[in-house]
């Protein structure tokens, strides 16, 4: 079974809320967990984020990986980390354009979940898509380059 990444952080807790769950988040949790096999990303407390989880019912996770003091860049370096150690991800989910850009640049196919309501005021301020439609177009462009 394949397996997908997606963060406690943003995408299933409402981002500067540490308990309500973004419900629009959990829908995807749940139909990503009939699919694949996925592995939480979790916040540098694991025993926090696992009762989060069991106390909101959501179960058929792979596994809670917390971050760790080296994920200096957050997202990125954690997702960088279990790539190293043998994770294969068919995509991360990631709720802020700017992660996915640096996933992007780093080979991994990327879902963004942004809700409007719950972002934080500088994320509103982004107008992303036209940056990350440049930058699949650059690496679009590049990878026929590289086959000439």
């Amino acid at each position: 079974m394949r397996s997908v990444a997606i963060p406690i952080e943003g995408v299933l807790r409402k981002p500067l809320d540490v308990e309500s769950q973004d419900m629009g988040g959990v829908l995807l949790y749940r139909a990503l967990t009939q699919q694949f096999r996925v592995v939480v990303l979790g916040t540098s407390d694991y025993e926090r984020d696992k009762q989060w989880m069991l106390i909101n019912g959501l179960g058929g996770y792979t596994k809670i990986e917390p971050i760790l003091p080296t994920d200096r860049e957050g997202i990125p370096d954690q997702i960088k980390r279990l790539r190293a150690e043998g994770s294969v991800f068919e995509f991360v989910v990631v709720p802020d354009p700017r992660t996915s850009m640096v996933l992007m640049d780093h080979g991994f196919a990327v879902l963004t979940y942004t809700h409007p309501r719950f972002s934080p005021p500088e994320q509103k301020r982004l107008t992303p898509w036209a940056e990350l439609a440049a930058r699949v177009d650059m690496d679009l462009r590049a990878r026929a380059e590289a086959q000439d």
